[in-house]
């Protein structure tokens, strides 16, 4: 039974205490007026360590040890992370110019340049619905990519116009080899072989009947704003039934498009419905889930570039060095002055922001490591020339 907040003076201290702070109705009605939270932060918040990343707070690693069977879970499990910070957009272009130039692929992984300089990445869903999707990195976007006539350029090549969907679309990204037995669990249906597929499902929560469904309205019924039933009132439901699942069915269909590339799996579903989909999903074994900085590590293990980190020539990349910039000298500042590293008397002028002003051109090197050592992050290599 809920005890109702006391009145007076301590009403104020009551309702900023902690307790009165984790009440489910409390922590929805802070979830709504948070910006940048994803629909699974709740589910994050409790089992990870998070940080501010580009506008959103997410999730950056697991609070555990667990870089190696995260990697594991890449390379001979599944392993699922939320893709729902980068931001939708419906891209309407000329598709026949499209697949031409960049491939007849599902997905199309492309760099946006201008004059040989590398902007941003974007991910093209060719046929996931029935108009091309766009996502964009929000590196790219908070850096004012959309605003950039590298964008405008790229555009008008394919003839191309984006509009937002205003973060209505959330994506979960599941990669690793046993990826389509999780998903044939998720849909109780057997090994899916054709993509994109589209299905419609009942309520996770409450039935596990589903159907596929064609391509007729797709969009239209995918983006319907209409309220879905809340967990109370499942509950009550449920609670007025002698069998507590299955014995009811739900007014309320959930519409989820999968579309693959190589060994991962995009999992787009409506906002509304992205907490359920989530919860269901982390349910199957093996199923791990991966933070922001562990995907990138596994990137990187995998010789893939890292936005906007890899991408020197960028303007996220300047945002991203100064900010790296303040907190490792943060970082070095805080340690005694025995145990820092002398960089005055080195001759390092710049030890926490590299400094590419002293080659007269852009170029790739190629650096072979002998014996033991990592070179770390900013670490500065010198010829003799």
């Amino acid at each position: 039974m809920k005890e109702d907040p006391p009145k007076g003076k301590s009403s104020k201290k009551m309702k900023s205490c902690r307790r009165w702070r984790r009440r489910p109705s409390n922590i929805n009605n802070e979830f709504k007026a948070r910006k940048g939270w994803l629909e699974t932060h709740l589910w994050h918040a409790k089992r990870c360590k998070m940080i501010d990343y580009w506008g959103f707070k997410l999730a950056a690693h697991l609070n555990e040890k667990c870089l190696k069977s995260v990697y594991r879970a890449s390379i001979e499990g599944a392993l699922l992370h939320d893709f729902s910070y980068w931001r939708p957009f419906w891209f309407d272009c000329d598709l026949e110019k499209l697949t031409r130039v960049y491939g007849n692929e599902d997905i199309l992984d492309v760099t946006i340049e201008q004059e040989n300089i590398q902007i941003c990445p974007v991910k093209i869903f060719i046929r996931t619905f029935q108009r091309p999707l766009i996502l964009f990195h929000p590196a790219a976007v908070e850096s004012g990519i959309l605003l950039d006539d590298s964008l405008k350029s790229f555009l008008k090549a394919f003839n191309a116009t984006i509009t937002s969907l205003s973060d209505s679309v959330c994506t979960f990204k599941l990669m690793g080899p046993k990826s389509g037995y999780i998903l044939s669990k998720f849909f109780n249906v057997p090994l899916i072989e054709k993509f994109p597929f589209r299905f419609q499902m009942s309520d996770p929560r409450v039935s596990e009947i589903t159907g596929q469904v064609s391509i007729n309205n797709f969009d239209e019924r995918f983006l319907d704003q209409s309220a879905i039933k809340s967990d109370n009132e499942i509950n009550l439901k449920r609670s007025q039934v002698f069998i507590s699942s299955g014995a009811f069915e739900a007014n309320d269909s959930l519409l989820i498009a999968v579309t693959k590339k190589g060994s991962e799996y995009f999992l787009s579903c409506p906002k509304k419905w992205a907490r359920i989909v989530w919860y269901n999903l982390i349910k199957i074994k093996p199923v791990k889930v991966a933070g922001i900085v562990q995907m990138d590590i596994i990137d990187f293990e995998n010789d893939l570039p890292i936005f906007p980190r890899d991408f020197v020539s960028s303007p996220a990349y300047k945002t991203w060095s100064e900010t790296e910039k303040i907190r490792l000298e943060a970082i070095h500042n805080r340690r005694p002055p025995a145990k820092r590293a002398a960089y005055a008397k080195l001759g390092i002028k710049n030890p926490f922001k590299p400094n590419f002003d002293v080659f007269g051109e852009m170029c790739k090197v190629s650096v072979n490591i002998v014996g033991k050592g990592i070179i770390t992050d900013f670490a500065e290599i010198y010829t003799p020339e």
